[in-house]
């Protein structure tokens, strides 16, 4: 790699992957909203230009002489469906199409989610040979993205990363459930029986992400938008698997409180108070984490999968276990007030 575009670099991931290309003496090039803040980025070998992704001729500019791309750009949420099946699925259609259109089509990496492989049963673990079987809309407009560059294989270099639940510094999603625990010593979920988790560290991610790019296996070219597993990597930590439940107490540890009070809610009063908090903030034109397709999301029977294949075609292993990335997490909150 030596000239890379990235998209989302502004994002959580992006901003520990845009860091890490630094250091490694990438140039990089990304391609930013305006009014989006650039200060965790901003490097003399990072090139920043301002625009949307929907703007083809300037996506097409922006990758022009890169030799590999890594599309992070994706919504998790939104005010209506719409948006993420745009987002997550006819943009990254436009991103594949912006590489090939190149006179020499770069390197594409794409993340996308463990939830466009969508869950497996309790006491089994989903790896990449699985067809998709997503249950939420997010996990929907993914697998979507995912077709999208499959359609386009045969002319551009692929491969696609399917993330569990990545937090680390700088990750807002997670913070919601380390500020609960910390400040209250309450920890909600929606269930008795929650699901097993697949957990990754940002930066273990982010190291997956350059190996795929290096070493990584490519998409088959699809017919009629039939799967393969080739070119599809599973990115988790999966020597353990930790419930929802079981995670409230780690993180009151890697926090040193001595105890948390796991509240556990039926799954019709999640549903229920999602469906309400969803339609409140809705009518002020805004989108909410708390909504109905992550109480689903969280409702399921397990979200176990295994990093197998990333780990024996590509030697990739996490550098340290669960509770010590949960610390790191922690102390990274407190150091910046984010707690």
């Amino acid at each position: 790699m030596r000239k890379v575009f990235v998209s989302g670099a502004t994002g959580f991931i992006g901003q520990h992957l845009v860091n890490d290309l630094v250091k490694r003496e990438v140039s990089v090039r990304c391609l930013v909203r305006p009014r989006s803040e650039t200060q965790r980025i901003d490097h003399p070998s990072v090139e920043i230009t301002p625009g949307q992704l929907d703007d083809v001729e300037q996506l097409r500019s922006a990758i022009s002489g890169c030799d590999t791309v890594f599309h992070l750009a994706g919504q998790t949420y939104a005010v209506r469906n719409e948006e993420m099946y745009h987002t997550n699925g006819r943009l990254t259609g436009l991103v594949a199409e912006a590489c090939r259109k190149q006179p020499n089509p770069p390197r594409l990496i794409f993340s996308s989610s463990l939830a466009a492989a969508g869950p497996t049963l309790r006491n089994t673990v989903r790896d990449e040979s699985e067809p998709p079987t997503p249950i939420s809309v997010y996990g929907k407009s993914k697998r979507q993205g995912e077709i999208e560059i499959e359609r386009r294989a045969a002319d551009v270099p692929c491969t696609i990363i399917r993330p569990g639940a990545v937090f680390g510094p700088f990750d807002r999603a997670i913070l919601l459930m380390f500020q609960s625990v910390y400040r209250y010593r309450l920890h909600v979920v929606a269930g008795f029986r929650t699901p097993p988790l697949s957990l990754i560290y940002v930066s273990d991610l982010v190291d997956l992400m350059i190996r795929c790019a290096v070493d990584g296996e490519c998409v088959a070219a699809s017919k009629n938008d039939e799967y393969s597993p080739q070119g599809y990597y599973v990115a988790s930590d999966d020597s353990e698997f930790p419930t929802l439940w079981q995670l409230g107490p780690r993180i009151a540890r890697a926090c040193d409180r001595r105890f948390v009070f796991v509240w556990p809610l039926w799954r019709w009063v999640a549903r229920t108070a999602a469906v309400t908090n969803q339609g409140f903030v809705r009518l002020r034109g805004k989108a909410t984490r708390f909504n109905v397709d992550k109480v689903n999301e969280g409702c399921v029977a397990s979200w176990a999968s295994s990093a197998a294949k990333a780990r024996t075609q590509l030697g990739f292993n996490p550098d340290a276990d669960l509770d010590s990335r949960l610390r790191e997490t922690a102390e990274w909150y407190l150091a910046n007030n984010w707690l």
